[in-house]
């Protein structure tokens, strides 16, 4: 219910880059909710959190890992793709990546379509001539 407190979500909008009020609003707002935090004394930088974590846990260990400053992960993500000249609309596959596209019409884009035609022709046909007869419209391949 904090989350979604209307009081709340307009504070954002209202304060749009003053972090400081929305950190202000975020508080009352759990505050007003019962929600009361303290912030970490001691506090450990996640990297070297994560590190001597799986010092002791080697097995657990992903293949990667990327660490990152700031406050949000989706815009350090954002970062490191425009870095890496990666994106939706993208038409540069350099690197690595171009040798990983493949054109719609290529062989191996089409390999499977003949099969594919084969196939739905088939149950088509099969449900509509059991629709002409009057049986359940099951297709079988």
């Amino acid at each position: 219910m904090a989350i979604l407190d209307y009081n709340l979500l307009s504070s954002f909008r209202i304060y749009n880059d003053d972090n400081e009020k929305k950190l202000d609003a975020i508080k009352n707002t759990l505050t007003n909710y019962g929600i009361y935090y303290k912030v970490a004394e001691n506090a450990v930088k996640s990297e070297n959190f994560w590190e001597e974590y799986f010092k002791e846990h080697p097995e657990q260990k992903p293949s990667k890992i990327v660490y990152y400053s700031g406050n949000n992960p989706t815009d350090a993500l954002y970062d490191w793709k425009k870095s890496k000249g990666l994106g939706r609309k993208s038409g540069d596959w350099g690197g690595s990546l171009a040798s990983n596209k493949v054109e719609r019409s290529s062989s191996e884009a089409t390999s499977g379509l003949g099969r594919f035609r084969s196939i739905a022709g088939k149950v088509v046909d099969d449900y509509y001539e059991k629709k002409r007869v009057g049986e359940p419209a099951e297709a079988s391949v």
